[in-house]
């Protein structure tokens, strides 16, 4: 008999090992997934076209809206990226007419610019002065022109983001309740101003031994950053993901 336990001993110690070795396995797995993604993530915020690009947002009002480097324009832009007068932007009645003056290098589409509508938030309107980018953009009832510049402070000085140490105890499994229909709701963005969106359903979980849920929000994909819903202010604390950014202080 002896033997036969040995035997059993040294197949517990493998199938444990092998347990081991798996949940070893998911965890660095998970390690790297989350890395990866932070990666990627930080890369899209420096690209040409991510968000340290954003360097102006200018809303416009009824009737002319000139833009260029002269301080007496409705939208200034850097003077060594642009001329004085590079032109206007005709606001009326919710339409956004731009108008380049002759001769400025502005293209739209790859094409030279004289004179077109800007429908907002239209990844195909968007005009190019050299390393310059000024497209229409609508939050609520409020309609601006968005200014991205290749070269802006911000993108310069970005040292990086700085995140939590990555903790699996975050690492929830949800379950997905669809409301039927969905709701019909307004949600206020951090411009303060409204948009309208649909609460597709909620997520349950449990996190620390408390049942939490949150809402299932669709929004336009080109919407000034929505604030959270009151029911998906959670109160627990969070120590997971990306830290506040730090910023100078403004008196």
């Amino acid at each position: 008999m002896q033997p036969r336990t040995i035997y059993r001993a040294a197949g517990v110690c493998v199938l444990f090992g092998a347990v081991l070795l798996f949940a070893n396995s998911n965890h660095s797995d998970y390690q790297t997934s989350v890395a990866k993604w932070r990666q990627s993530y930080e890369a899209s915020l420096k690209a040409d076209d991510g968000w340290l690009t954003v360097a102006g947002l200018f809303w416009l009002h009824e009737g002319e809206n000139r833009f260029g480097a002269d301080p007496l324009n409705d939208i200034v832009l850097a003077p060594d990226a642009a001329p004085a007068e590079a032109g206007s932007f005709l606001f009326h009645n919710r339409k956004i007419i731009v108008q380049v003056r002759p001769g400025v290098p502005i293209t739209l589409n790859g094409k030279p610019a004289q004179s077109a509508e800007l429908h907002p938030d239209s990844p195909s309107d968007q005009l190019q002065l050299g390393d310059l980018t000024l497209y229409a953009h609508a939050s609520g009832e409020r309609f601006a022109i968005r200014l991205r510049d290749k070269n802006s402070k911000l993108r310069k000085e970005f040292t990086g983001l700085h995140w939590f140490p990555i903790d699996e105890s975050y690492r929830v499994k949800a379950r997905y309740v669809p409301y039927s229909p969905p709701k019909q709701v307004e949600i206020q963005n951090v411009l303060g101003d409204f948009d309208k969106g649909a609460i597709l359903g909620y997520a349950a979980f449990s996190l620390r031994g408390q049942e939490y849920r949150l809402e299932a929000s669709a929004y336009n994909p080109y919407t000034t950053c929505p604030l959270p819903t009151p029911q998906n202010r959670l109160r627990v604390e969070i120590r997971a993901g990306e830290k506040i950014y730090a910023r100078e202080h403004v008196q």
